[in-house]
């Protein structure tokens, strides 16, 4: 599986997820990129951590509205354009629909593993602070 599908099955489990878990079912589409907006700064902010840690103490990329923005310009501006531009995601939660049964429970236990490891991740580093 190459990485943008990969990217893909991401969506649609965190998609259905927030189609379960959410009273009334609206705006899945939409949490499930926030979602993966944050599991994509977590890792950054954790190699931000790292560098400011054990490299350089007294940087301060990050802190800066300037940064912020262009930190979250980079990630979302990909994201609208693989998920929201021409309702994409329409399409890649009918790919995966189609998929078997046993496929899908064995994707879902690889994706959540590793939502699960970048989490765990994050609140380990946060602990250097």
């Amino acid at each position: 599986m190459n990485f943008l599908k990969a990217y893909q099955y991401l969506f649609y489990k965190l998609y259905k997820f927030w189609e379960a878990a959410s009273v009334p079912k609206f705006w899945s589409d939409a949490k499930a990129v926030l979602s993966i907006i944050i599991l994509e700064l977590f890792p950054f902010q954790s190699l931000m951590i790292y560098y400011e840690t054990f490299i350089n103490k007294d940087s301060y990329f990050g802190e800066t509205y300037g940064d912020i923005i262009l930190i979250f310009l980079l990630v979302c501006i990909p994201n609208y354009l693989f998920f929201f531009y021409k309702d994409r995601w329409k399409g890649i939660i009918y790919h995966f629909d189609k998929w078997p049964q046993k496929k899908n429970q064995i994707g879902g236990i690889i994706i959540w593993s590793i939502i699960i490891v970048i989490i765990i991740h994050f609140f380990l580093v946060i602990s250097l602070l």
